[in-house]
C-alpha cells in the first residue's frame, strides 16, 4: 500500500484504485492562497482578483494534470505553470 496525495499525477489512468475514506481518517489538503494583509493592501484589488481567479481554476483534475506533467513527463514546473496560466487567459 502506498500513501499519496489526491492530486498526485500517478493517479491519472487505471493503474491505481482510489479507495474511499468513510471514516475520514485522512484530512483534506486543499490548496489555499495565504497573503499578508500588508501585501494585499500594497498590491491592490487587481492582485486579489488574480489570486482568486487562479485559486478557482486549481481544481483537483487541473492539479493532477500539472503534477503528472512534472513528476511523470519530467516537464519543468515553471513551464507547466506558464502553460496553465496561458491556457486560462492569465498570462
Amino acid at each position: 500500500m502506498q500513501s499519496v496525495f489526491s492530486t498526485d499525477g500517478q493517479l491519472i489512468g487505471n493503474k491505481f484504485k482510489e479507495l474511499a475514506d468513510p471514516k475520514h481518517v485522512f484530512g483534506f489538503q486543499n490548496v489555499a492562497p495565504v497573503v499578508k494583509k500588508s501585501v494585499l493592501s500594497a498590491e491592490g484589488p487587481a492582485f486579489a482578483e488574480t489570486i482568486n481567479k487562479v485559486s478557482a481554476l486549481l481544481t483537483i483534475p487541473a492539479i493532477e494534470q500539472m503534477n503528472k506533467a512534472v513528476s511523470i513527463e519530467k516537464q519543468p514546473a515553471g513551464t507547466v505553470a506558464e502553460q496553465f496560466l496561458k491556457a486560462n487567459g492569465l498570462a
